[in-house]
């Protein structure tokens, strides 16, 4: 049995046995018992990683799947940021949708004032 933390919701990802919560964590329903999974960490690029679980086969961005199961749908040419720039952290409080091009900028800027 998996206890809920403080003010957390699961919410079942597209009709699968996977079930994501508000705080980033998922768990998956099986036919005598739930396990919750532990998601690893994927380097795409100079200081981004992503944090993915394997749901039947195919990798699936933990930030992402929180961001649209809690909050909504994320349009064309946006992406999914953590506000306090800590990559572990993915509660459905902690993300924001900036346009892709914005972001940018700002990271690149970021990086000139190293």
């Amino acid at each position: 049995m998996i206890e809920n933390l403080k003010g957390e919701l699961w919410k079942q990802y597209r009709d699968t046995d996977y079930y994501f919560s508000s705080y980033g964590r998922v768990k998956r329903k099986y036919r005598n018992n739930v396990r919750l999974l532990k998601p690893y960490k994927i380097s795409c690029r100079k200081s981004s990683d992503r944090w993915v679980i394997k749901v039947y086969g195919k990798e699936t961005s933990v930030t992402r799947s929180v961001y649209e199961l809690f909050i909504g749908v994320i349009p064309d040419g946006y992406t999914i940021v953590h506000r306090n720039m800590v990559q572990k952290a993915k509660k459905c409080q902690q993300l924001k949708c900036p346009l892709m091009d914005e972001w940018t900028n700002k990271i690149q800027y970021m990086y000139m004032m190293e």
